[in-house]
């Protein structure tokens, strides 16, 4: 039987075709693509922009490192890492009249980790698994959060009950109660529970410590409250939890590491604006995150947007540290904005064989950043 999002009017008819010369805006190379080295400890000083990114709501790479996916408001450009200049492969998505400004389409796209197949976000919200070789979706799924890695299990919070179903039947797995709080508006609910790798633990954070806690699946208790709030995911080794510091109606102050046995905190890093640190794929303990300096202008907004990097077995032996006590830290060369117009790095990742390091910011700008031999 065909699935049903073959036959979506949102997603529509797939085709591929070759870009033009006025609409290959993407990527630009700014700096040498001959042989890149690995990001490592002892080469952080000799980071340099490679490649421009133009007008991209999100992007991921293949597991296997060989695909640089990004994704506009209506399309998928696939470039060969080995080769990052010669023409893509384009996939185009039919999308509703009534939804053509920059926030409908494409939200993000995420690699299953088999990598034989990825997960497309779309606004009105949608969420399609696509067969990579094929680049046909082969299956649509119900909600738009709250999934495990490779999209089997979905995990939501309503009222009280905080449910695990099948994400491809939808039928309730396991149930477990948090109290609600009296008199309390949506603000302080749970947004989205998040799966540790191994499916183990869930993790429930709202605005409030109230509405915190962690779900051991296999043994069914449950440790609430934690010490932390806005979670974002699991350090690489799945002990630690990771939330970003924000206090209701501000931006991110900074990380907050929470063990993930105890939901006790055990360490913080005052970095402004912070976003979702990411580890270096060779296991070396290198953690990339991104901010602004909060002494290169008035405020946050108008701050210029950097990227610390820290040594995570001696950062995670320390109750807290701060922006400055990065290893090494580089400015991007930009700035936020200012308060009515800015745009600071939502997103750093790591290329999965460590080579390049992408930030992307919310305005669609961002650089791939590499080491030259």
């Amino acid at each position: 039987m065909i699935p049903k999002i073959v036959l979506s009017l949102l997603l529509g008819i797939m085709f591929s075709h070759s870009i033009s010369a006025q609409d290959k805006p993407h990527l630009s190379v700014s700096g040498s693509l001959k042989n890149p080295q690995i990001i490592a400890f002892d080469n952080l000083e000799q980071l340099e922009p490679l490649i421009d990114i133009h007008s991209v709501h999100d992007f991921a790479w293949s597991p296997d490192g060989s695909t640089f996916l990004v994704a506009d408001h209506y399309r998928l450009v696939l470039y060969t890492v080995s080769d990052f200049m010669a023409e893509p492969r384009v996939i185009e998505i039919e999308h509703p009249d009534n939804c053509s400004n920059w926030y409908c389409g494409i939200d993000s796209i995420k690699f299953l980790p088999d990598g034989d197949q990825f997960a497309l976000h779309t606004t009105p919200h949608t969420i399609a698994i696509y067969d990579f070789a094929t680049l046909k979706p082969v299956r649509e799924l119900s909600g738009i959060s709250g999934f495990n890695a490779d999209y089997t299990l979905r995990a939501s919070a309503f009222k009280g009950e905080i449910r695990i179903v099948d994400a491809l039947t939808e039928a309730v797995i396991e149930t477990y109660y948090y109290e609600e709080l009296e008199d309390c508006d949506y603000v302080c609910g749970i947004p989205s529970p998040i799966f540790s790798s191994d499916n183990r633990y869930v993790i429930y954070s709202g605005l409030y410590t109230e509405y915190t806690g962690i779900i051991d699946r296999e043994t069914g208790e449950i440790t609430s409250p934690i010490d932390t709030r806005e979670v974002v995911g699991f350090t690489t080794d799945g002990r630690m939890i990771i939330s970003l510091g924000i206090e209701p109606g501000y931006l991110s102050r900074g990380v907050v590491f929470t063990d993930v046995l105890t939901g006790k905190q055990v360490m913080w890093l005052d970095f402004p604006v912070a976003t979702q640190p990411v580890f270096a794929p060779d296991g070396s303990g290198l953690m990339a995150v991104s901010g602004v300096d909060p002494f290169s202008g008035p405020n946050a907004y108008q701050s210029a947007m950097m990227v610390g990097f820290y040594d995570y077995d001696t950062l995670i032996q320390a109750e807290s540290l701060t922006w400055e006590d990065a290893i090494y830290r580089f400015w991007t060369g930009e700035s936020a904005g200012t308060v009515q117009d800015y745009s600071f790095i939502n997103k750093v990742e790591f290329s999965p064989d460590g080579k390049y390091l992408v930030s992307l910011r919310t305005n669609g700008e961002g650089i791939i950043w590499g080491v030259s031999p």
